[in-house]
């Protein structure tokens, strides 16, 4: 093989590894640098929140983290809900928040109307340096008073009302003690109307 021929192979292996293997920077989460003060102004929703329940089970989705919030200063939450996050740090998302972490939450309106975080909105651990911060930019905010409702594993939702015991629930015995009186009042009406009926 001569000389430009191992030139022109090397270029060529050159190309194909730069297209298979992307740098790194490519594809990293960049995020423009603003104080937590700027943050919590440009955002929808600050908050600071108890984490109940963690969904990242399919991959092809974003992780929902369901939350109670403690203390309010921005969004229109007064109890449990559900905010999004893409999978990846790479996208910009937040995963690896485990269950019962008390969350500074930051987030935008989605086009649905739900929420959504990264590591670009200042979600962090709710330290006290964190707070005083948001509090010092934005006021003391609202307090949530009140315990975390249960979730509900069928549904995902806190504090979702079984459908079989809730306060619109009925009663089982009224259902079937319905049907039997139905069942004989149309007996007792069929034997009324048959002794009614002309002789043939």
């Amino acid at each position: 093989m001569t000389a430009v021929a191992r030139l022109l192979l090397l270029a060529v292996l050159a190309g194909m590894v730069s297209v298979v293997s992307p740098s790194t920077s490519a594809w990293a989460c960049s995020c423009e640098e603003l104080t937590l003060a700027e943050q919590a102004a440009s955002a929808d929703l600050v908050a600071r929140v108890e984490v109940l329940q963690v969904d990242d089970d399919d991959l092809a989705r974003p992780i929902v983290y369901t939350v109670w919030p403690r203390q309010v200063w921005k969004g229109d939450v007064g109890k449990a809900f559900r905010v999004e996050t893409p999978q990846q740090e790479s996208a910009c998302g937040l995963p690896g928040i485990p269950e019962g972490e008390d969350l500074l939450l930051m987030g935008f309106v989605t086009s649905s109307g739900g929420y959504e975080t990264g590591l670009c909105t200042g979600t962090r651990a709710a330290t006290g340096e964190a707070v005083d911060e948001v509090v010092a930019a934005l006021g003391p905010g609202t307090q949530v008073t009140g315990e975390p409702l249960p979730v509900d594993e069928s549904t995902g939702d806190p504090g979702a009302v079984d459908p079989t015991t809730g306060p619109d629930a009925v009663d089982p015995w009224f259902t079937v003690a319905a049907t039997v009186l139905a069942a004989l009042l149309g007996v007792v009406l069929w034997q009324i109307f048959s002794r009614r009926r002309p002789p043939r």
